[in-house]
């Protein structure tokens, strides 16, 4: 069993540990001391994007593009987060799975890379967790992705609305 355990840690030694790339990477980022979007104070979990924005009040267009323009920033900085963390974890996952697929390929032959990663997995416990967080990340970024791509087009919407405003207000100063 000892011999067993010594075998399979040296094969798990693959010099890329996630945890410890993601903290480094953390730590000289916060070094250079960037002011991050804060989570906006009048955060809701939903809000109504007017059907006629023109029916809004200058106060009201104004604010709705400041929540938006705030709820955007603080998405950007959730995804950086996220996109850190995937990046070390791609990597681990990446190295650990072209380490044990050398061997895997000397029992199974000439296939395809998918096997190959689908025979390692199988035969290695450790990657399951690290290919279930490689998911868990990239579902969360396609949500954060969405959100971002969402507030942007509401604002650029309400940006609109505002620039149609000014352009009345300029015509009618001229005529």
């Amino acid at each position: 069993m000892t011999d067993q355990m010594s075998e399979t840690d040296e094969m798990n030694d693959v010099g890329l540990d996630a945890k410890a790339i993601y903290s480094w990477a953390l730590d000289r980022f916060n070094k250079q001391k960037l002011p991050m979007p804060a989570k906006p104070k009048e955060w809701v979990r939903e809000y109504e994007f007017p059907e006629d924005p023109s029916m809004l009040t200058g106060m009201e267009l104004g604010q709705l593009m400041l929540r938006l323009s705030a709820s955007y920033g603080y998405v950007l900085r959730l995804l950086g987060v996220l996109d850190a963390e995937l990046v070390a974890v791609d990597a681990e996952y990446e190295v650990r799975v072209m380490t044990y697929g050398i061997k895997a390929r000397e029992e199974l032959g000439r296939v395809n890379r998918e096997m190959v990663e689908a025979h390692v997995v199988y035969a290695h416990a450790e990657l399951r967790g690290l290919r279930k967080r490689r998911v868990e990340l990239r579902t969360v970024r396609a949500m954060l992705d969405t959100c971002a791509k969402i507030y942007l087009f509401h604002h650029q919407a309400l940006s609109r609305e505002q620039s149609r405003r000014a352009e009345e207000i300029r015509m009618e100063v001229r005529g």
